[in-house]
C-alpha cells in the first residue's frame, strides 16, 4: 500500500479530508496545522501545546479541539489529604535541534517535563502560587550541541488551592555517557498513602505496609487513544 506524503499540513488535509488528526510537532510548529483543520474535525494535540499564552488560548477555541488530557493512570489520592507531591526528571539532550534552542523548543520543563505538572494538577489539584529558579551550570557551551541556550537544571516549589507542597526538579545535564539511576519520577505523600509513577514499577503504597501496582504508561496511551477514536466516532469531544 502506498502511502502519500506532504510537506505542507494545508495541502494534506485538502487532500486527505481526515475525521481525526494527531498533531505532534515541535511546540514552535504549533498552530498552522490546528488551524489547517476544517470546523468539524477532531484533533488530538499533543503537549506542550504552544511556548506562548496567547497562542495556546487561540487554539483552545477551535471547533474541532480534543479538551482532555486521557484518562490518568490512577486516580488516587481519591480525596485524601495531601501534604506534598514531587515530581523530577533527569535526561540528556535529545538530538533533535530545535530542543536545545528556547524560543523555539522552550527548555525541558516546556517541551519534555510538562506531562509531570500535568499529572500532578490532575490528581493534587491547580496551583496557587510558584517560586522557581533556572540555570546553566553543567553542560554550558560544547561544540557538539550549537545553539544550546537553555537552562541544564531547573527546580520549582509548588503551593497547591489545597494547601499541599510541591516540587517539580528537572535537568537535561546527562551528556557524555553519565548516568543517574532512579532520578525521576512522579510521587505523592497523602495521608495513609503514597502512590509512586515513573520508572519501571509504578505502585501505591498504604499504612499497614500494603502495596499494590498501578497500571503503567503502556495502559495510560491505549486508554488516550481510545478516547480519542471515541471522540472521533461519537462528536462526543
Amino acid at each position: 500500500m502506498e502511502v502519500p506524503s506532504f510537506d505542507d499540513a494545508a495541502a494534506m488535509i485538502a487532500s486527505t479530508k481526515p475525521d481525526g488528526m494527531y498533531v505532534s510537532v515541535p511546540p514552535f510548529a504549533h498552530g498552522p496545522a490546528e488551524h489547517s483543520v476544517d470546523a468539524g474535525a477532531t484533533l488530538c494535540v499533543e503537549k506542550p501545546v504552544v511556548l506562548g499564552m496567547r497562542v495556546g488560548r487561540d487554539l483552545g477555541r477551535l471547533p474541532g479541539a480534543v479538551h482532555r488530557f486521557g484518562r490518568p493512570r490512577t486516580e488516587l489520592p481519591r480525596g485524601r489529604r495531601v501534604g506534598m507531591a514531587l515530581a523530577t526528571r533527569v535526561e540528556g539532550i535529545p538530538g533533535a535541534p530545535w530542543w536545545r534552542t528556547e524560543r523555539i523548543g522552550g527548555g525541558m520543563l516546556v517541551e519534555m517535563h510538562t506531562h509531570a505538572v500535568a499529572m500532578l494538577r490532575l490528581l493534587v489539584g491547580e496551583v496557587k502560587s510558584v517560586c522557581a529558579m533556572t540555570d546553566t551550570r553543567l553542560i554550558g557551551e560544547r561544540p557538539e550541541l550549537p545553539g544550546l541556550d537553555i537552562p541544564d537544571v531547573e527546580a520549582s516549589t509548588l503551593r497547591f488551592a489545597s494547601g499541599a507542597l510541591g516540587v517539580v526538579a528537572n535537568a537535561c545535564a546527562l551528556v557524555g555517557g553519565l548516568r543517574l539511576p532512579g532520578a525521576g519520577g512522579t510521587h505523592i505523600l497523602a495521608q495513609g498513602l503514597g502512590p509512586s509513577l515513573g520508572g519501571g514499577s509504578p505502585s501505591a503504597s498504604f499504612e499497614g505496609g500494603k502495596s499494590e501496582p498501578l497500571p503503567g504508561r503502556g495502559l495510560h496511551d491505549h486508554r488516550l487513544n481510545e478516547a480519542f477514536v471515541h471522540a472521533i466516532r461519537t462528536g462526543d469531544r
